[in-house]
């Protein structure tokens, strides 16, 4: 049911969207928003993610427009969710931003949350609008983050202007004794754990039991299909006919989002992840519906390297932290 909340501001719950393009008109309408996601991709990210009981989403009504939010209260702080929606609010100018954050606080106050860490006051482009006046607002303080995200167009200029050498070098070693091909992952579930175990601690913490289980491997592919469907895209590296390295993605709206990538560390030798990652590349490039990628966001070493090698570029993405 919806409620008022001053200032002309309505709130609904955001389960009453049924219609497919409702949402995706919801998505595209910030003029900055560079992340829309495909409402099945939210219910991946919450079977993802054992956090989801302290999610609140929102679709906001500001006079008559709509709008939507997500935000997760942690600590007495309430965290606008990163993974979700990107288009709060049209940034294009600051009116619209300082109206974004009244509607943030709102929630908050009625969740008692103290502090509040608003992501996606979208990205670098804002800064002009929102920092001159941040300047004067002791109680604001604005952070950064980056993801990284590829243009997918022109596969040739990739291979010419964006990979460096040893990318290209890296790919080539990867033809000599690999294939590649876009696979149903059911089909390989047991290659699929093997590359788990194979380095069953990834990152400083090992990998979750449904990467280490055929039976919740097979599972939670399987969910993710059903709510999916053609949405979910992967693609495999096989050695002798045997999957040795494997990315799941998602197709969501304009955008391709790589869901996870494995890899058998005994086959490194033959550069699985540079000519999967190529392989991928050019399939989205054939894809005339999606024009980048979007790589999660940085801050793991390993793979901040390995992935700006493959041409991805950082994206800078404000947050605003506020107190209440």
């Amino acid at each position: 049911m919806e409620r008022g909340t001053g200032r002309g501001i309505m709130q609904a719950s955001i389960s009453q969207i049924k219609d497919m393009a409702e949402w995706a008109g919801l998505l595209k309408q910030s003029a900055y928003s560079w992340h829309g996601h495909s409402m099945e991709y939210q219910e991946i990210i919450q079977m993802n993610d054992q956090r989801h009981d302290r999610w609140f989403n929102f679709l906001i009504v500001v006079e008559g427009e709509k709008y939507l939010f997500a935000g997760e209260l942690f600590n007495n702080c309430l965290y606008s969710q990163e993974k979700y929606y990107a288009g709060l609010i049209p940034l294009d100018s600051f009116e619209h931003i300082e109206t974004a954050i009244l509607v943030v606080k709102d929630i908050a106050k009625k969740l008692n949350a103290e502090r509040v860490v608003l992501s996606y006051l979208e990205t670098d482009k804002v800064l002009e609008l929102i920092l001159p006046k941040l300047a004067f607002k002791a109680s604001i303080s604005p952070q950064w983050q980056s993801a990284s995200v590829m243009q997918v167009n022109d596969y040739e200029m990739i291979w010419d202007h964006v990979y460096p050498s040893k990318t290209r070098n890296m790919i080539r070693r990867s033809w000599k004794s690999l294939e590649f091909r876009e696979i149903n992952i059911l089909d390989h579930v047991g290659d699929a754990v093997d590359c788990t175990w194979s380095k069953p601690e990834r990152h400083g913490s090992v990998m979750p039991v449904y990467y280490r289980d055929e039976r919740a491997y097979k599972d939670r592919q399987e969910r993710i299909a059903e709510i999916l469907g053609e949405q979910a895209v992967s693609f495999g590296a096989f050695h002798k006919g045997k999957l040795i390295a494997y990315i799941n993605t998602i197709r969501s709206h304009n955008e391709a989002i790589i869901s996870n990538l494995l890899s058998n560390v005994n086959y490194y030798q033959h550069a699985p992840n540079n000519g999967l990652f190529d392989f991928m590349i050019k399939h989205y490039c054939k894809d005339a519906e999606i024009k980048q990628l979007m790589y999660s966001f940085d801050g793991v070493a390993s793979v901040d390297k390995f992935k700006h090698s493959m041409g991805f570029k950082p994206l800078r993405v404000i947050r605003c932290v506020f107190e209440l």
